[in-house]
Protein backbone atom coordinates (compact mmCIF):
# COMPACT_ATOMS: atom_id res chain seq x y z
CA UNK A 1 0.00 0.00 0.00
CA UNK A 2 1.45 3.45 -0.79
CA UNK A 3 2.22 5.83 1.78
CA UNK A 4 -1.20 8.02 2.34
CA UNK A 5 0.71 10.86 3.05
CA UNK A 6 2.11 11.14 -1.04
CA UNK A 7 -1.90 10.71 -1.97
CA UNK A 8 -3.68 13.61 -0.70
CA UNK A 9 -1.47 16.71 0.09
CA UNK A 10 -2.73 18.79 3.14
CA UNK A 11 -6.13 17.95 4.87
CA UNK A 12 -7.46 16.44 1.79
CA UNK A 13 -9.19 13.12 2.01
CA UNK A 14 -7.72 10.37 -0.01
CA UNK A 15 -10.28 9.01 -2.59
CA UNK A 16 -10.58 5.33 -2.96
CA UNK A 17 -11.98 3.18 -5.68
CA UNK A 18 -12.64 -0.46 -4.97
CA UNK A 19 -12.71 -3.19 -7.65
CA UNK A 20 -14.92 -5.84 -6.51
CA UNK A 21 -16.95 -4.44 -3.48
CA UNK A 22 -20.54 -6.12 -3.40
CA UNK A 23 -22.77 -6.03 -0.58
CA UNK A 24 -21.67 -9.59 0.24
CA UNK A 25 -18.54 -10.31 -1.03
CA UNK A 26 -14.99 -10.85 0.86
CA UNK A 27 -14.85 -6.68 0.78
CA UNK A 28 -17.26 -6.21 2.29
CA UNK A 29 -16.53 -7.81 5.29
CA UNK A 30 -12.62 -6.97 4.68
CA UNK A 31 -12.19 -3.80 3.20
CA UNK A 32 -15.39 -1.34 3.58
CA UNK A 33 -15.57 -1.57 7.30
CA UNK A 34 -12.37 -0.60 7.80
CA UNK A 35 -12.93 2.33 5.89
CA UNK A 36 -15.96 3.31 7.46
CA UNK A 37 -14.40 3.35 11.02
CA UNK A 38 -14.16 6.74 12.66
CA UNK A 39 -10.48 6.56 12.74
CA UNK A 40 -10.27 6.39 8.78
CA UNK A 41 -13.32 8.01 7.89
CA UNK A 42 -11.83 11.27 8.16
CA UNK A 43 -8.78 10.11 6.19
CA UNK A 44 -10.30 8.05 3.17
CA UNK A 45 -13.29 8.45 1.14
CA UNK A 46 -15.03 5.74 -0.52
CA UNK A 47 -15.62 7.36 -4.36
CA UNK A 48 -15.94 4.55 -6.67
CA UNK A 49 -17.04 0.68 -6.87
CA UNK A 50 -16.62 -1.70 -9.77
CA UNK A 51 -18.52 -5.28 -9.81
CA UNK A 52 -19.27 -8.07 -12.50
CA UNK A 53 -22.00 -6.49 -12.61
CA UNK A 54 -23.79 -3.05 -13.21
CA UNK A 55 -26.83 -3.79 -11.11
CA UNK A 56 -24.27 -5.40 -7.96
CA UNK A 57 -22.32 -1.86 -8.72
CA UNK A 58 -25.52 -0.15 -7.87
CA UNK A 59 -26.25 -1.76 -4.88
CA UNK A 60 -22.68 -1.61 -3.78
CA UNK A 61 -22.86 2.46 -4.21
CA UNK A 62 -26.26 2.78 -2.73
CA UNK A 63 -25.03 0.72 0.56
CA UNK A 64 -21.57 2.35 0.95
CA UNK A 65 -22.79 5.84 0.49
CA UNK A 66 -23.34 8.93 2.55
CA UNK A 67 -24.92 12.44 1.79
CA UNK A 68 -21.28 13.51 2.09
CA UNK A 69 -20.10 10.57 0.43
CA UNK A 70 -21.70 10.24 -3.10
CA UNK A 71 -20.24 7.51 -5.30
CA UNK A 72 -18.12 9.14 -8.07
CA UNK A 73 -15.69 7.95 -10.82
CA UNK A 74 -12.61 9.35 -9.29
CA UNK A 75 -9.97 7.69 -7.00
CA UNK A 76 -6.88 8.47 -5.46
CA UNK A 77 -6.40 4.56 -4.52
CA UNK A 78 -7.49 1.76 -6.43
CA UNK A 79 -7.99 -1.42 -3.74
CA UNK A 80 -8.29 -4.80 -5.73
CA UNK A 81 -10.53 -7.62 -3.95
CA UNK A 82 -11.25 -10.27 -6.34
CA UNK A 83 -10.49 -13.78 -7.36
CA UNK A 84 -6.37 -14.28 -7.67
CA UNK A 85 -7.77 -15.14 -12.03
CA UNK A 86 -8.62 -11.28 -12.03
CA UNK A 87 -6.25 -9.35 -10.24
CA UNK A 88 -3.67 -8.88 -13.03
CA UNK A 89 -5.72 -7.66 -15.46
CA UNK A 90 -7.67 -4.97 -12.47
CA UNK A 91 -3.85 -4.17 -10.92
CA UNK A 92 -1.89 -3.44 -14.45
CA UNK A 93 -5.17 -1.01 -14.87
CA UNK A 94 -4.84 0.84 -11.79
CA UNK A 95 -1.34 1.32 -12.50
CA UNK A 96 -1.14 2.20 -15.69
CA UNK A 97 -3.52 4.60 -14.76
CA UNK A 98 -1.29 5.87 -12.07
CA UNK A 99 -3.54 5.05 -9.88
CA UNK A 100 -1.59 4.25 -6.01
CA UNK A 101 -2.72 0.14 -5.59
CA UNK A 102 -3.81 -2.12 -2.91
CA UNK A 103 -3.89 -5.55 -3.96
CA UNK A 104 -4.59 -8.11 -1.63
CA UNK A 105 -2.97 -11.46 -1.21
CA UNK A 106 -1.47 -13.29 -3.14
CA UNK A 107 -0.92 -10.60 -5.95
CA UNK A 108 -2.22 -12.46 -8.93
CA UNK A 109 -2.90 -16.05 -10.28
CA UNK A 110 1.17 -17.07 -10.02
CA UNK A 111 4.63 -16.24 -9.34
CA UNK A 112 5.58 -14.97 -12.88
CA UNK A 113 1.47 -12.68 -12.43
CA UNK A 114 2.97 -11.20 -9.31
CA UNK A 115 6.64 -10.62 -10.86
CA UNK A 116 4.29 -8.85 -13.46
CA UNK A 117 2.26 -6.65 -11.68
CA UNK A 118 5.16 -5.78 -9.10
CA UNK A 119 7.71 -4.80 -12.29
CA UNK A 120 4.60 -2.76 -13.67
CA UNK A 121 4.57 -1.12 -10.03
CA UNK A 122 7.97 -0.22 -9.36
CA UNK A 123 8.25 1.39 -13.06
CA UNK A 124 5.49 4.19 -11.80
CA UNK A 125 7.49 4.63 -8.51
CA UNK A 126 4.96 3.17 -6.13
CA UNK A 127 5.66 4.01 -2.48
CA UNK A 128 5.66 1.67 0.39
CA UNK A 129 4.83 1.78 4.03
CA UNK A 130 7.84 0.71 5.88
CA UNK A 131 7.39 -1.20 9.20
CA UNK A 132 9.46 0.63 11.69
CA UNK A 133 8.85 -0.64 15.10
CA UNK A 134 9.92 -4.15 15.20
CA UNK A 135 13.30 -2.94 13.47
CA UNK A 136 13.93 -0.08 15.52
CA UNK A 137 13.55 -2.52 19.17
CA UNK A 138 10.28 -0.38 20.60
CA UNK A 139 8.79 -3.65 21.51
CA UNK A 140 11.76 -5.84 22.59
CA UNK A 141 12.82 -9.40 21.69
CA UNK A 142 10.51 -11.19 19.85
CA UNK A 143 10.63 -14.87 20.87
CA UNK A 144 7.19 -16.40 19.69
CA UNK A 145 4.86 -15.78 17.39
CA UNK A 146 2.22 -18.99 16.73
CA UNK A 147 -0.36 -18.45 14.24
CA UNK A 148 -3.68 -19.98 13.73
CA UNK A 149 -5.89 -20.27 10.78
CA UNK A 150 -9.76 -21.13 10.79
CA UNK A 151 -10.39 -21.39 6.69
CA UNK A 152 -10.87 -24.28 4.47
CA UNK A 153 -12.70 -26.97 6.57
CA UNK A 154 -15.09 -29.29 5.28
CA UNK A 155 -18.04 -27.20 4.31
CA UNK A 156 -17.12 -24.68 1.61
CA UNK A 157 -20.01 -21.94 0.28
CA UNK A 158 -20.38 -22.19 -3.30
CA UNK A 159 -19.11 -18.70 -4.38
CA UNK A 160 -15.67 -19.68 -2.80
CA UNK A 161 -15.15 -23.05 -4.98
CA UNK A 162 -12.60 -21.71 -7.08
CA UNK A 163 -10.70 -22.16 -3.12
CA UNK A 164 -10.71 -25.24 -3.49
CA UNK A 165 -9.32 -25.90 -7.20
CA UNK A 166 -6.22 -26.21 -7.47
CA UNK A 167 -5.60 -24.42 -10.55
CA UNK A 168 -7.66 -20.91 -8.80
CA UNK A 169 -4.48 -19.68 -7.13
CA UNK A 170 -6.47 -19.14 -3.79
CA UNK A 171 -5.92 -22.75 -2.06
CA UNK A 172 -4.83 -22.97 1.49
CA UNK A 173 -1.30 -22.68 0.63
CA UNK A 174 -1.06 -20.02 -1.60
CA UNK A 175 -3.56 -17.94 0.36
CA UNK A 176 -4.02 -18.95 4.52
CA UNK A 177 0.03 -19.92 4.54
CA UNK A 178 0.94 -17.25 2.32
CA UNK A 179 -0.79 -14.63 4.72
CA UNK A 180 0.64 -15.96 7.61
CA UNK A 181 4.12 -16.52 5.89
CA UNK A 182 3.99 -12.76 4.53
CA UNK A 183 2.95 -10.34 7.52
CA UNK A 184 5.54 -13.02 9.73
CA UNK A 185 8.46 -12.48 7.37
CA UNK A 186 8.10 -8.54 6.80
CA UNK A 187 7.53 -8.21 10.43
CA UNK A 188 10.42 -10.59 11.75
CA UNK A 189 12.17 -11.43 8.84
CA UNK A 190 13.21 -14.27 7.15
CA UNK A 191 13.19 -18.02 8.75
CA UNK A 192 16.80 -19.12 9.00
CA UNK A 193 15.56 -22.83 9.00
CA UNK A 194 11.98 -24.32 8.42
CA UNK A 195 10.83 -27.72 9.30
CA UNK A 196 7.23 -28.31 8.72
CA UNK A 197 4.71 -31.50 8.42
CA UNK A 198 1.21 -31.15 6.87
CA UNK A 199 -1.67 -33.82 6.42
CA UNK A 200 -5.32 -34.05 5.09
CA UNK A 201 -7.41 -33.69 7.67
CA UNK A 202 -10.82 -32.86 5.75
CA UNK A 203 -10.97 -35.49 2.87
CA UNK A 204 -14.16 -34.76 2.00
CA UNK A 205 -15.43 -31.19 0.97
CA UNK A 206 -18.98 -30.22 1.14
CA UNK A 207 -20.18 -27.40 -1.31
CA UNK A 208 -23.60 -25.41 -0.09
CA UNK A 209 -25.20 -22.10 -1.05
CA UNK A 210 -26.77 -20.14 1.54
CA UNK A 211 -29.51 -20.14 -0.25
CA UNK A 212 -30.22 -24.12 0.14
CA UNK A 213 -30.22 -26.07 3.27
CA UNK A 214 -27.03 -27.54 2.85
CA UNK A 215 -28.30 -30.86 1.31
CA UNK A 216 -26.10 -31.33 -2.18
CA UNK A 217 -22.51 -32.61 -1.79
CA UNK A 218 -20.44 -31.92 -4.50
CA UNK A 219 -17.12 -32.93 -4.18
CA UNK A 220 -16.50 -36.22 -2.57
CA UNK A 221 -13.39 -37.38 -2.51
CA UNK A 222 -13.61 -40.16 0.33
CA UNK A 223 -11.29 -43.32 -1.07
CA UNK A 224 -9.22 -40.99 -3.01
CA UNK A 225 -5.65 -41.03 -2.11
CA UNK A 226 -4.66 -36.87 -1.41
CA UNK A 227 -2.47 -37.36 -4.09
CA UNK A 228 -5.40 -37.22 -6.65
CA UNK A 229 -7.27 -34.82 -4.92
CA UNK A 230 -8.41 -31.32 -6.62
CA UNK A 231 -6.56 -29.44 -4.08
CA UNK A 232 -2.48 -28.84 -4.43
CA UNK A 233 -0.60 -30.59 -1.42
CA UNK A 234 3.20 -30.15 -0.96
CA UNK A 235 4.36 -30.96 2.46
CA UNK A 236 7.78 -32.28 4.04
CA UNK A 237 5.93 -34.91 5.60
CA UNK A 238 2.47 -36.36 5.06
CA UNK A 239 0.41 -38.07 7.35
CA UNK A 240 -2.20 -40.43 5.30
CA UNK A 241 -4.05 -41.86 8.48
Amino acid sequence: MTDSTSLAPGNKLIRVGVVGLSTSGWASMALAPALQHPSLASKYCLTAVSTRSDASAAASAKAYSTATNVVKPFSDLVMVSVRPAAHKEAALSAISAKKSLFLEWPAGLNLEETTEIAEAAKLQGVRTIIKEYVDGGKIGQIAMSPREYGFWGPRVNERNDHTISKDGGATMLEIALGHELDILTHMLGDFASVSATSSIIYPTATMFSLDSKCNTVSWVFLGVPSSQLPIRHQSAARNES
